[in-house]
């Protein structure tokens, strides 16, 4: 019994602990570029058109990347289940994201994850078919999209277009980085 209560103390600590906003950094070492980025992204999940229909889902994660004193901003987004075509990379989509009073539509970069300074994906991947993709944006399109209370977004590819809304919010932490952002 005497060994268990320092372990639910440190459980119960852990609980009460509020969750943290701030962003985090770190040195990319084989481009050497400074990473900031979101503590936790925006949850985004498919909308279901039938009940047999599974739900896909997006993480917006927001990225500043730092070389030698440039900053590019991206949003870094991992799709879980991306169809076949996109997959493979034989189709680059296209993200809207929907404001309240604007959509904002962000063509995919052409360089690979490391062209921009990220050698390793920001966060852990979903599970084996999923991919990341990232998309050139500025420190003021990011703060608009942290005022978004209700952000939603489409992926298009090609023809198709899958519609996301809001599972996580992740307003909090991406002001927090804009906030934080030169």
């Amino acid at each position: 019994m005497r060994n268990l209560l320092p372990a639910v103390a440190t459980l119960l600590a852990a609980c009460a602990t509020p969750h943290s906003v701030a962003p985090r950094e770190y040195l990319d070492e084989k481009t050497a570029a400074t990473i900031t980025v979101v503590a936790d992204p925006w949850v985004l999940a498919s909308e279901r058109s039938s009940e047999r229909d599974e739900r896909d889902f997006l993480n917006l994660y927001a990225v500043d990347v730092n070389r030698q004193g440039e900053h590019r901003q991206y949003l870094a987004v991992l799709q879980w289940w991306p169809n076949p075509d996109v997959a493979n990379g034989k189709v680059a989509p296209t993200l809207q994201l929907h404001a309240v009073d604007r959509t904002i539509a962000l063509q995919t970069v052409a360089e690979d994850a490391r062209a921009l300074g990220i050698a390793q994906p920001v966060a852990q991947s979903s599970g084996l078919g999923s991919k990341w993709w990232y998309f050139l944006v500025t420190k003021d399109i990011l703060a608009d999209v942290a005022k978004t209370p209700e952000l939603r977004a489409t992926l298009v590819v090609g023809d198709a277009q899958t519609r996301f809304s809001k599972w996580r919010d992740g307003s909090a932490e991406l002001m927090q980085l804009t906030d934080e952002l030169p």
